[in-house]
């Protein structure tokens, strides 16, 4: 059998000798240079047989249940064969089509760094598509020996969201200049917040890799922080600090006002009361998630947005200032007056003449709206019978959530931050299928109380603000701000009041410092918010509301679709390209496809079966093409019979599509 296959004969053979012979035959076959010399000796000359090499390892790669074991002999025939030394003169270009070694995964991704640390936009043409191929590769797929997280998969990933931001700021290389704050508050909205998301993403990725064991990019660390922190960030803050005083006397700090933006102190009557006013609802939900901002909200909208019969918007408010905590938890309440109490401690908020710090104090207040408060872990622990007896007497329910704030608020567990943010996108989407699904809740707003800035290099002294001593009259120090009254002007700081920036009935006044300097790091270094940074301030509002009739039967989610283009419907040749295209882009409802293409005698595989990811977001065609090579094994087919390109669905393995084909190798064994 393996003389059929393979062509392998020898007077003395050995298995050892015959996977080394087939590994590197599968090797050369889709290397886009000559073999090594010093590797010729072990090729399968025959072209037949050297096809059927690379088919039989292709299949074996793929195989769920075998391709582990794919993973240990490549392994072991790769240090046999003392494979990097054979790699080293070849260019990582040649080596795009090989998947037989792990080596050559590394040496791909190596390439892939260097090109994007070396920052130049010429040099990152073509990297998504070689991203793209290569994570639906094995290496990448595979359950290797002794690891938990893939790390070439994560890799990739962070690979792809430092090219990302790469690109992203070769979009403003003449600057970030605005006409006016509301130009610049609705340009973060729409596009500038996808800096803080590719950031946190490549971080995310990047962590887990480095706590994998691999400095491969560290490298591209200190690019991707050159980028954010010493580029974007600073010139982002010293354009928006630009709004904050005018010659006229009527800049940002003397308004808090953005035309077309409302306030976050106006959230109970514009999106409570509007409920209950334009829409007729009975029962609203608020789950206000601390430190939750707009990058990460445009995340959590992504992942409510694909659920069947859910709608869900994202919108921006303008947050109070300072953006801490208790301010903005005080703003989201329904409420006359904001004040801060006189007597001890002065920092203290009054709703309506009520305290408002703890769960209990928001939930009395709440009760004047026949309303109640409650914690997300609390409301979590309850069943479906038990949560509907709680929200029974109530028209108003607020869910206090806290994840991110938790962990990025602590020196101890700041470098967690990014991670946090990922669990509370999770627990945010489960919060909200569990009021909908469960609670029959019909409408349900997430908001936040502030945003936050995160950088992962930790500031040097120069991004302190020189203040040797606190002002006189300080009630409230913190990393971003100072509250106190009587406090004067600096020209180191912005100085404001919250009456105009918070709706507060006293003139509590704040400093804050300017940038996104900071006066101190006590708590952390890397998490900060308190400040006016549009990290901090733009407040977002997802409204998730359940679907009906006819709007439900639109929420419907469904895969993008796939068409084979190109391709006249025979194939003459051993190895062939097939190229598809995905007919439409990924949305919020949306979703990729990952299919299994291979050519099939009826159900008999024929070929290798390729795996290809239709995942593209884009509106360009040309950007939702993707192509894949199938080669054929050796064998005899009938040029006047009919045999198949199969789709399949690489999950389920269910057909997404049967193409007939005609095979004919006539013309091409002539030569």
């Amino acid at each position: 059998m393996i003389a059929e296959n393979f062509g392998y004969v020898e007077e003395n053979p050995s298995l050892h000798d015959l996977i080394l012979r087939l590994f590197v035959t599968d090797f050369a076959n889709d290397l886009n240079v000559q073999v090594p010399l010093g590797l010729e000796h072990f090729l399968i000359t025959e072209n037949r047989f050297a096809l059927n090499a690379s088919v039989f390892l292709s299949q074996w790669r793929n195989n769920r249940r075998f391709s582990i074991y794919y993973s240990l002999v490549a392994g072991f025939v790769e240090k046999e064969l003392d494979l990097n030394q054979h790699l080293s003169p070849i260019k990582p270009e040649s080596l795009l089509d090989v998947m037989t070694f792990e080596a050559v995964e590394k040496r791909i991704i190596v390439a892939i760094k260097d090109r994007l640390t070396g920052g130049r936009a010429e040099d990152f043409q073509g990297i998504e598509e070689i991203i793209k191929k290569r994570r639906d590769g094995h290496w990448v797929n595979a359950n290797l020996p002794g690891e938990g997280d893939n790390l070439y998969r994560l890799t990739h990933s962070a690979l792809e969201s430092a090219l990302h931001l790469f690109e992203l700021r070769g979009n403003f290389d003449q600057g970030l200049g605005f006409k006016s704050a509301k130009d610049m508050f609705k340009a973060y909205t729409d596009e500038l917040f996808h800096f803080d998301l590719y950031y946190r993403l490549f971080h995310e990725n990047a962590g887990k890799v480095e706590l994998g064991g691999w400095d491969v990019l560290k490298a591209l660390s200190s690019s991707v922080e050159s980028c954010y922190s010493g580029w974007y960030l600073d010139r982002l803050c010293l354009t928006w600090d630009g709004f904050f005083h005018s010659e006229g006397g009527q800049g940002l700090l003397a308004t808090w006002k953005i035309p077309g933006v409302t306030g976050q102190a106006d959230f109970f009557k514009d999106f409570i009361q509007g409920a209950f006013s334009k829409r007729g609802l009975s029962r609203v939900v608020v789950v206000i998630s601390d430190g939750l901002r707009f990058e990460s909200a445009h995340g959590l909208l992504g992942k409510i947005g694909g659920n069947y019969g859910f709608g869900a918007e994202l919108s921006a408010r303008l947050g109070v200032l300072p953006s801490y905590t208790a301010l903005g938890m005080a703003a989201l309440l329904p409420h006359t007056t904001i004040r801060f109490s006189e007597g001890s401690p002065g920092d203290q908020l009054l709703v309506d003449e009520r305290p408002c710090a703890s769960v209990e104090q928001r939930s009395q207040i709440l009760a004047g709206k026949k309303g109640v408060a409650i914690k997300a872990d609390d409301l979590l622990a309850m069943n479906k019978q038990e949560g509907r007896e709680f929200i029974k007497p109530f028209k108003v329910i607020y869910v206090y959530h806290n994840t991110i704030d938790a962990t990025g608020d602590k020196a101890a567990s700041e470098s967690k931050t990014f991670d946090a943010v990922r669990s509370a996108i999770g627990e945010l989407a489960r919060i909200s299928r569990f009021l909908i699904n469960n609670l029959n809740i019909s409408l349900v707003f997430i908001t936040s109380d502030h945003g936050f800035i995160y950088q992962d290099t930790p500031p040097k002294y120069l991004d302190k603000s020189g203040l040797e001593t606190k002002p006189k009259g300080t009630v409230l120090a913190k990393k971003r701000f100072i509250l106190g009254r009587g406090l004067g002007n600096s020209e180191k700081v912005w100085h404001g009041t919250t009456r105009i920036t918070a709706g507060t009935e006293d003139n509590m006044e704040f400093w804050l410092p300017k940038g996104i300097n900071r006066f101190h790091f006590v708590g952390g270094a890397r998490y900060f918010h308190g400040g006016a940074a549009l990290q901090e301030v733009v407040i977002p509002v997802v409204t998730v509301q359940k679907l009906r009739g006819k709007e439900r039967e639109k929420s419907q989610v469904k895969r993008v679709g796939v068409s084979l283009i190109g391709f006249p419907g025979k194939i003459v040749m051993n190895r062939h390209r097939f190229e598809f295209i995905q007919t439409d882009p990924v949305t919020k409802r949306v979703m990729p496809r990952t299919l299994l293409v291979s050519l099939r005698d009826g159900n008999e595989l024929i070929s290798n079966e390729e795996t290809v990811t239709f995942d593209s977001a884009s509106q360009s065609m040309d950007k939702r093409k993707r192509s894949i090579k199938l080669v054929l094994k050796q064998g005899e087919y009938d040029n006047k019979k009919q045999y198949f390109l199969v789709l399949r669905d690489a999950e389920t393995k269910v057909e997404y599509e049967r193409i007939p084909v005609t095979i004919d190798l006539a013309f091409a064994s002539e030569f």
